[in-house]
């Protein structure tokens, strides 16, 4: 994968749900491994792939794009 100069590289995971548009510029978001948890394995959140804005952490993907998908619009 080709990185672009500001650009972040995630693992994007796929969810059996829908993930709503970014609340704060209106772009794609997917559903991506944010990191890995000493305890509990991978955490996963809801990702802006245009401002990158990140959700709440979360220890399920499905549990990441509820999160993602329950955030106050702008």
């Amino acid at each position: 994968m080709v990185k672009k100069e500001n650009e972040q590289a995630f693992e994007v995971v796929p969810v059996p749900a829908d993930v709503l548009p970014c609340p704060f510029c209106g772009s794609v978001a997917k559903i991506v491994v944010l990191g890995q948890a000493e305890d509990s394995g991978n955490v996963y959140g809801g990702v802006c792939t245009s401002c990158f804005s990140v959700g709440k952490p979360c220890i399920t993907p499905m549990e990441a794009a509820f999160y993602w998908n329950t955030r106050v619009k702008k």
